[in-house]
């Protein structure tokens, strides 16, 4: 029996001001759903601590910035900045203007750079271009990155991005040894059971664009969106800090594509055939898989440097059915009672009287009426004896996934808002001309997830960091 399941979840995150301390001191924790977060000090040749400089920030692809100044202490930090590459720039006078070029923040990220200012004038500009090495020395989180690149490169056996949770260090893929996943319906495709530094597989808390993406019916993952709308997901297992809940082993924080200043897109097709396939060795013909796997994305600006748009759709359509299927059924004679054919030198005699049946020929008024209904739905032999090879259970399966998403920047806001729909739908098959290929395997699940994030920069020394979530299976 098949128990279909129906969870709704609002997880109204409305932790209405996260009132966060960004300047006073360079070693708090903050809130980094979808966001990373950068601070450092400056100094002068000399070592000395540089006050009051100005330090701007801004992201190379959306225009997104912002400024703030060095404390006395000769610190700064901007505290919630949006994942991508950044230009760190600090002007003083009395020094040269210094320039950080390709600064890579990723989610949950607490960077730290040093900045060495140079006697000059501030006409005179220090820039430099080399990818910068960035320290971690704000947090004694342990976390693993899965990166853009990981995610695109790797090979994925149905562009299941889920599956790299598996190369972080301690996260084991347990889901063949529990019943949950295969004992359950109304479990999506994709779903897994991970054991991460020693806990339970349902010790993992999986968080969406900032909210809850977890199975409610057996703490698991959703699935991810396909690749080509991953932008990264970050695996914090040792040390976690305190705004995640609901997580022994470990919190995986997936954070989707937003758009750009450039429009940017993909298209895809990824194709298997039974007909490219070597045959099955006691296959009479090819299998018959068909698995197409199609979409794309598109993201880029509606208002350059202000309002931007992304959006993904893949689709999956799968057809086979498994060739070299092998059972030994009873024969025509056989059907009518006649067991000649049978064991000649054994007498076969009725159950109750125990009179011989003459010939080994049961009568037919004595042959199940059950067996009767069930064999006219079981094909005749068609190889030697009572051999017959035949096709396997017909497996149709389709899947639908589409993620429009939309971000807002304009001085001190940052909104994002993000739809994700997927839907799955796997049909029972009952071939009335071979019971035998018969399946029970349906299923039909559709999970939808509504993450909207908004933060407010009050000043330099504290922001406002509101979301709303929802998620329904």
């Amino acid at each position: 029996m098949r128990l279909h399941v129906f969870t709704r979840t609002i997880s109204l995150s409305l932790w209405t001001s996260l009132l966060v301390l960004v300047l006073a001191s360079a070693v708090s924790t903050y809130a980094q759903y979808t966001t990373a977060s950068i601070g450092g000090n400056v100094t002068d040749p000399s070592g000395a601590v540089v006050p009051d400089a100005k330090v701007t920030i801004k992201n190379t692809e959306t225009g997104f910035e912002q400024t703030g100044h060095t404390n006395d202490r000769g610190t700064f930090l901007f505290p919630s900045l949006p994942v991508g590459v950044y230009q760190l720039q600090v002007e003083k006078a009395g020094f040269s203007t210094y320039v950080q070029d390709r600064i890579t923040l990723a989610v949950n990220q607490s960077a730290n750079q040093s900045v060495v200012l140079k006697v000059g004038e501030m006409t005179e500009k220090i820039v430099v271009s080399a990818d910068a090495e960035l320290v971690t020395t704000r947090t004694s989180t342990v976390g693993q990155l899965v990166d853009e690149k990981r995610v695109v490169d790797l090979p994925l056996n149905g562009r299941t991005v889920q599956s790299l949770v598996f190369l972080s260090a301690g996260a084991v893929d347990v889901t063949d040894r529990y019943c949950g996943l295969g004992c359950h319906g109304g479990v999506y495709p994709g779903e897994q059971q991970a054991a991460i530094s020693g806990a339970g597989p349902g010790g993992v808390n999986y968080q969406l664009d900032g909210v809850s993406h977890n199975d409610t019916y057996l703490n698991t993952n959703l699935p991810f969106p396909n690749p080509d709308a991953v932008q990264e997901f970050n695996l914090q297992s040792t040390n976690i800090t305190a705004e995640y809940g609901n997580a022994v082993g470990g919190t995986i924080n997936i954070v989707t594509k937003s758009g750009t200043n450039q429009i940017h897109g993909t298209a895809f097709e990824f194709l298997r055939n039974g007909s490219l396939n070597a045959r099955n060795f006691f296959a009479p013909v090819h299998d018959s898989l068909k698995r197409n796997q199609f979409g794309g994305s598109v993201g880029g600006p509606i208002l350059k440097d202000k309002l931007f748009f992304f959006g993904t759709y893949q689709g999956t359509r799968i057809r086979s059915a498994a060739e070299g299927q092998i059972q030994f059924v009873p024969t025509e004679a056989e059907r009518r009672g006649d067991f000649s054919g049978l064991l000649p030198d054994t007498q076969l005699a009725d159950p109750v009287t125990h009179d011989p049946f003459p010939n080994n020929q049961i009568p037919d008024a004595q042959i199940s009426p059950v067996a009767k209904y069930f064999l006219q739905y079981i094909p005749l032999p068609n190889g030697p004896g009572r051999q017959l090879t035949f096709t396997g259970p017909s497996v149709v399966q389709t899947e639908n996934q589409f993620m429009p998403k939309v971000d807002f920047i304009s001085g001190n806001h940052q909104l994002s808002g993000r739809y994700f729909f997927t839907d799955f739908k796997q049909p029972p098959k009952i071939d009335k001309a071979n019971v035998l290929a018969a399946t029970d395997q349906g299923n039909a699940v559709r999970v939808q997830n509504v993450a909207i994030n908004y933060t407010y920069t009050f000043s330099p020394k504290f922001f406002l960091n509101t979301w709303f979530g929802w998620n329904q299976q």
